[in-house]
Formats: structure tokens, sequence, C-alpha cells
């Protein structure tokens, strides 16, 4: 992983600014997509046609954070990469009634990219922001009603956020074991925070390759 974006990433995680949602290690052919889901999902209700006419089934729909890739390795031994970020939280302010249930809607921001990079490097995706208000109105019922005084037993709240997912990559390239070469003993892969000596990599089998 690159250090100094590993620090950066620590320091703004230290400070309160920065939330560390998944740190997945995924594995797939060249060539091939491979993606994985932080969230949940959610019943959605579906009027059946046919001969089940009128009849409601209940579907469930996906949200949360997902990412979608598929890595192809070059012929300068670089590795180019497809990436599709998506993140979708689920929107009660657009919710609609559907025969007697309350169907929630999705808030979706989705990014495509395509990118060119070497083994071990890596790379960021950000602009992927959610900016929300909301106002909250209290008031005591009757005394609130009073004219000019009424004003003092009311409050208004208004809260805003505005928060940006990045997505971070790191590719590496791991080699099939060679006829009569030992199996690896199996070890969880290191984290991209984890601390590394400069110019250190880590091998897919755990182990860490020290700079010569």
């Amino acid at each position: 992983p690159d250090l100094n974006l590993a620090a950066f990433v620590k320091a703004l995680k230290s400070q309160g600014v920065l939330q560390i949602l998944a740190e997945p290690n995924l594995i797939t052919s060249n060539g091939e997509e491979a993606s994985f889901l932080v969230g949940g999902e959610f019943p959605i209700p579906v009027l059946q046609g046919g001969a089940n006419a009128g009849a409601v089934t209940i579907q469930f729909r996906e949200f949360g954070i997902r990412l979608t890739f598929r890595p192809e390795l070059t012929p300068n031994e670089t590795i180019r990469m497809y990436v599709k970020p998506e993140v979708s939280t689920i929107d009660m302010t657009n919710a609609i009634q559907f025969s007697g249930f309350l169907i929630p809607a999705l808030a979706t921001r989705r990014m495509e990219t395509n990118i060119e990079l070497g083994e071990g490097q890596s790379f960021v995706i950000a602009g992927l922001i959610d900016d929300r208000a909301r106002a909250t109105f209290n008031r005591i019922p009757g005394l609130s009603h009073i004219p000019i005084l009424g004003e003092l037993f009311k409050s208004r709240d208004k809260q805003k956020s505005k928060t940006e997912l990045i997505v971070m990559v790191t590719p590496e390239i791991v080699n099939p074991i060679e006829a009569g070469e030992p199996k690896p003993m199996p070890v969880m892969p290191m984290k991209f925070l984890e601390n590394l000596a400069p110019g250190d990599r880590m091998r897919y089998d755990g182990e860490i390759k020290k700079k010569p």
C-alpha cells in the first residue's frame, strides 16, 4: 500500500473527520468482474398479475455501499481497472403508499471510471457527496397560539449535514503456485492502514517482503 496515503488517512481518522466503513480484500481472475456489498436489504411489496392477479408478494432490494471492479493485466504488467462505486441509502422523505404499505425510496450516488496503474499503487475515487438539510418545529399546544407571546413557546431547529464517500483501491498481482511448491499457510491479509516500513510490500500469503 501507499504509505503516504495511509498516513494521510490515519491523520484524518484521528481527528474524527473520517470513518472507515469497510476494508475488504477481494480476489478475482484476470478480466473477471467482482463486487462486494456493505449494507442490507429492505422488503418491498410487488403486485402479481396473471393467474395470481391481485396477490401481493414481497421482494427484497439491496442498499448500502457496493463496489464493483474488473482488473485486466496489460502486456507491460500494469493493471487496467474498471471501478464502479455506488452508495444507496433509504430515503423516507420520498416514500410512497402502495396497497397499504409504506415503500421507502432509495437515494443513490454512483460513479464509473477506468484507470491504469502499477502493482501496489493506490488510487482514490472521491466526489460522491451527500448534502442534506432537516428542519424540526416544536411548540407547546395552546401557549404557542397566544398573540406575540406565543413565539416564546415555539422552537425551530435546522440541521445540515454533508458527507463524502471516498474509495481507495490498491491492486496486487497474485501468481499461481507452481507444481510441487508447498502451499502457504492461511494468513489474514494485512489491512491498508497496518504499519509497514518504507519500501516494504505485502505478499498475498501475508509475508512482508522487505526492501533490499
